[in-house]
């Protein structure tokens, strides 16, 4: 019996031994709460204790579901960066009893990761720690399932965050070089206060494609339309997608009355190929930020005002500087025509390049060219000019140049040149600078501008130089 009694307590010992020896180990610090690569997380869903947040990600866009826009890349890089690699700091409890010691019970939030392939991971969201430094976690799937652990505070606490944080900064989205045309409605109290006009106006600008060249022509519609600078175009467009959100509203918290989007002080409309966007600007929140109305967005948002200051629509501004940027498209005819000294000198391509009738090589010609092309007008006469145009009384030198082209005809007159002290830099001391006066004639529009004499100066050179090479036979 006694024999019995201690072969049964044997194999006790041994099954426990055995228990024991066979029962793997807890994983350790070393072991990753998560690992899998940041590039394969699809969506994020994220239960807080009052709301939900899913951001989802398709061809390479991540939308932001609660608001039907574009996810905020910050808290989705977060959301990568933060858990793919997620190691603990400490492991505080491994079968919890009392997970509300931890906030891990019904104030948990918790966050749902579906990944490529199906894999997905759980994690709850608890409390601070007594250091504050770390938060409470208890992953629902993976080696350390079900424990209590700590991690670094900057992983998990923007889970908590405001369903506001996880839009996108940028609220207004299109594809700049998708951008046809844009309309902007300017309010008769915004056209009074900015000096621009008496009643409400309306400035329009519309992009114009001729073979493979491309440029912008408008301007307020009670005037001509004229060419619009692309540098202009550029930095307007950009002002709508630089926009950043300060905070949104509902429309139950702010009226379009109380938010001044009634009767909006600036309202834009920009339409493209795959664009149809629509801006309305309202009234002020604070110094520099005011309420904003998108389409497609349900709540008002509140941004800096700044792109306001290209609404001057200041024509030293907007007109485009490179009156004859059109010369890089040579695809169809072009006529130029020089009055140098007492000579003409006409330049002509029409299937072929000739000068005064005679044919010439397109290297000969291409630095006069690229030279004309490469005009620019330093500045506009305006009531303000210190300086009056003057017909050219210099012996040597230009007097006209006329540019015949598909996309118009171009006469420039010159004047006297013009000599102005400029600082170049902070430290050296102020220069001599030659400027050329002009007279530009475009259709039936005539201004009078300012050019670098360095320009006319190598054109005239250029002439010449063609000229030779024509009378010495080299073509």
């Amino acid at each position: 019996m006694r024999s019995h009694i201690v072969g049964v307590l044997c194999l006790i010992l041994g099954g426990a031994y055995w228990w024991t020896q066979a029962k793997p180990e807890p994983p350790g610090l070393d072991v990753l709460i998560f690992d899998f690569e940041k590039q394969s997380l699809q969506e994020v869903i994220i239960h807080q204790p009052d709301q939900e947040v899913r951001m989802i990600e398709d061809n390479g866009t991540w939308t932001l579901v609660q608001a039907d826009n574009e996810a905020s890349t910050t808290m989705v890089n977060r959301s990568k960066h933060q858990l793919h690699q997620l190691k603990a700091r400490s492991i505080v409890e491994r079968s919890p009893v009392n997970l509300e010691n931890y906030g891990l019970g019904n104030e948990a939030i918790q966050v749902d990761l579906s990944l490529r392939g199906g894999q997905k991971e759980s994690l709850l969201v608890g409390s601070a720690n007594p250091t504050g430094v770390s938060y409470y976690m208890m992953p629902l799937s993976g080696p350390h399932k079900g424990s209590v652990l700590t991690v670094a505070k900057a992983s998990v606490d923007f889970f908590g965050s405001e369903l506001s944080q996880f839009r996108a900064e940028h609220f207004v989205q299109f594809d700049l070089k998708s951008v046809d045309s844009i309309e902007i409605v300017l309010s008769e109290s915004f056209v009074q206060e900015r000096g621009v006009g008496i009643g409400e106006r309306t400035w329009v600008a519309k992009r114009n494609v001729v073979d493979d060249f491309q440029f912008w022509n408008g301007g307020f519609t009670d005037q001509p339309v004229e060419r619009i600078s692309s540098e202009f175009m550029r930095r307007l467009l950009g002002r709508y997608l630089a926009l950043k959100s300060k905070g949104y509203k509902g429309v139950v918290e702010v009226s379009d009355t109380q938010a001044g989007l009634d009767i909006p002080i600036v309202s834009a409309v920009l339409t493209g190929v795959g664009v149809n966007v629509a801006v309305e600007i309202g009234d002020s929140v604070t110094d520099g930020l005011r309420y904003f109305s998108v389409s497609g967005l349900t709540e008002r948002v509140i941004a800096r005002d700044g792109l306001l200051e290209d609404y001057n629509f200041s024509p030293s501004q907007v007109r485009n500087p490179r009156l004859l940027d059109f010369l890089e498209n040579t695809g169809g005819m072009v006529r130029m025509t020089a009055k140098i000294r007492d000579a003409e000198y006409v330049l002509l391509h029409d299937n072929q390049w000739t000068w005064n009738g005679v044919e010439v090589s397109q290297p000969t010609i291409k630095p006069l060219f690229e030279q004309a092309s490469e005009f620019r007008i330093i500045e506009w006469h305006d009531e303000d000019s210190d300086w009056t145009f003057t017909p050219h009384s210099e012996k040597l030198g230009f007097n006209t140049l006329q540019i015949d082209h598909e996309l118009g005809t171009l006469l420039l007159q010159f004047g006297d040149k013009l000599e102005r002290n400029m600082a170049i830099s902070p430290t050296d001391p102020p220069q001599v600078v030659q400027y050329r006066q002009a007279r530009v004639q475009i259709a039936t529009q005539q201004v009078d501008v300012l050019m670098e004499e360095h320009w006319a100066t190598e054109l005239m050179t250029r002439y010449i130089q063609v000229s030779e090479s024509v009378q010495e036979g080299e073509e």
